[in-house]
């Protein structure tokens, strides 16, 4: 259950990033955790933290992920899945 996957999501593949710099100005960490605060049934998200600076981001309040959103995440997911595990 890691929101952010292990640091995966903050080092996005190169065709991916346009996706989530265009949508999004929050942290790719933030837009993570966004995505799974909205998920159907989760209450609450915990995320590992290295330092106050990720400790202040993790506590803001966040708000929902727009429809756009949504459909930027889906395709920089696309892309993500297309690469290989390893």
């Amino acid at each position: 259950m890691e929101p952010v996957k292990g640091g995966t999501l903050v080092k996005l593949p190169s065709e991916a990033e346009p996706y989530v710099s265009e949508n999004f100005s929050s942290s790719p960490a933030s837009m993570a955790i966004r995505f799974t605060e909205g998920l159907a049934g989760v209450k609450y998200v915990l995320s590992g933290m290295n330092s106050l600076e990720q400790l202040d981001d993790n506590l803001k309040e966040r708000p929902a992920l727009s429809p756009k959103e949504l459909s930027a995440l889906e395709k920089a997911a696309e892309i993500i899945r297309s690469k290989p595990a390893v």
